[in-house]
C-alpha cells in the first residue's frame, strides 16, 4: 500500500498558448493536468515516497486524461472516481500582458465537487503514513463528507494528517464568511498546516508568521510552515523555529504548483526520515524537511506547468 494518500480535487488547467493575453484574446489553451492535492501525490512519488490519489472526475475525454496521468505519474489511480452526471472541472488560465493572471473555472458543478463519503475506500488507508487534503474539496458538502471519512480513516490507521489551505476563492460559491469559517474548522483535524502568508491574511486575519502559528497551535496543530514567496519560508512546532531564505539563483518561470512542491516534499521528507529510522518529532528533523521542501519549491518554478516541473529527490539533493 502508499505511504501518503492525498484527496482533493483533479482540474484540467486549460493553458493559454499565446503570450501576454488575456483569455478572451489567447487563440488557443493547451489542457495540462491539475489540483493542488493531485500535484502533492504526483511530488511524493517523484520524491521516492509511495502516494495514492483520491479524487473523482467526470466519465468524458478529460477525466480520462487526469486519470492516465496520475496513472502514469506512478501513483495509485484506484482511489479516483468517474461521475456520470457531471463534467470534469476545466480551468482556463491565460496571463496578460501586465502580468496579471487570468483564471475562468467551469465547475457548476464540476466533478470533483461530487466526491463523496462512499468514494472513500477504507483499504486505501492500511498501512499509510500520512494524509493529505486541501481546502478546495471542502467548497462542497459532499466534499466536506468525503474529506470528514478520509480523516477519521487516517486516524484509524494511526497517520498524521495534512492541511494545505490552498485558498482558491474563485472556486467557492459561498459568502467569503463562510468560506473563512469552513476552512478554519479543518485545522483542529490536521496535524501538519502548510499555509501562504497571503492566504493567511483572509483565512487568519494576520500574515505574520508567529501570528500565524500561535492561532494554528491553539487549534490543536503540531507542526506549521508558513511559505512567503521570495522571503523563504518559517516554520515550528511551538517548541522550536526556524527560516529558510529563498534559493538563490532561481530565475523563476512558472510559480504554478511551487507550494504543492514545497508540500509534497515536506511530507516526502518526513517519511523518508521514518523509514530511515532517524528521529521524526525532532528539531532538526523539521528544519532538515522544511530546507529540502524550500529547495524543492523553488526549483518547481524553473519550468512551466506544475506535474512536469516538480522536481526529483536527487534534484533536490543535488543544490545542497
Amino acid at each position: 500500500m502508499s505511504q501518503v494518500v492525498s484527496l482533493g480535487e483533479l482540474i484540467v488547467d486549460m493553458l493559454s498558448s499565446t503570450r501576454d493575453a488575456s483569455i478572451a484574446e489567447s487563440e488557443s489553451f493547451i489542457p495540462a493536468p491539475g489540483g493542488a492535492p493531485a500535484n502533492v501525490a504526483v511530488g511524493c512519488v517523484r520524491q521516492g515516497v509511495s502516494a495514492t490519489y483520491i479524487g473523482k472526475v467526470g466519465e468524458d475525454a478529460f477525466g480520462h486524461f487526469m486519470y492516465e496521468t496520475m496513472a502514469s505519474q506512478g501513483v495509485d489511480a484506484s482511489g479516483i472516481a468517474f461521475d456520470q452526471d457531471a463534467r470534469t472541472t476545466l480551468n482556463f488560465n491565460a496571463r496578460r500582458a501586465d502580468g496579471v493572471r487570468e483564471c475562468l473555472f467551469y465547475r457548476h458543478p464540476g466533478a470533483d465537487m461530487r466526491l463523496s463519503a462512499e468514494d472513500i475506500r477504507p483499504e486505501l488507508f492500511q498501512g499509510a503514513e500520512v494524509l493529505h487534503f486541501g481546502s478546495v474539496t471542502l467548497s462542497s458538502k459532499n466534499g466536506c463528507e468525503a474529506t470528514d471519512r478520509a480523516i477519521e480513516l487516517a486516524r484509524e490507521n494511526g497517520m498524521w494528517v495534512s492541511y494545505d489551505p490552498n485558498l482558491r476563492l474563485g472556486l467557492w460559491t459561498a459568502p467569503e464568511e463562510e468560506i473563512r469559517e469552513t476552512i478554519l474548522s479543518y485545522f483542529p483535524k490536521a496535524d501538519f498546516v502548510k499555509i501562504s502568508d497571503d492566504e493567511s491574511e483572509f483565512i487568519l486575519g494576520t500574515g505574520v508568521p508567529s501570528e500565524i502559528a500561535e492561532k494554528l497551535f491553539a487549534m490543536g496543530v503540531k507542526l506549521v510552515v508558513v511559505t512567503m514567496g521570495a522571503k523563504g519560508c518559517y516554520w515550528t512546532d511551538g517548541k522550536a523555529s526556524g527560516s529558510f531564505d529563498a534559493m538563490k539563483g532561481i530565475e523563476a518561470i512558472d510559480t504554478t504548483g511551487a507550494g504543492d512542491s514545497f508540500v509534497a516534499s515536506m511530507v516526502s521528507h518526513l517519511v523518508w526520515r521514518k523509514k530511515q529510522r532517524l528521529p521524526l518529532v525532532a528539531d532538526q528533523a523539521y528544519a532538515d524537511a522544511c530546507d529540502f521542501a524550500n529547495r524543492a519549491g523553488a526549483l518547481a518554478t524553473t519550468k512551466i506547468g506544475a506535474i512536469p516541473a516538480l522536481p526529483t529527490r536527487e534534484e533536490v539533493l543535488a543544490t545542497y
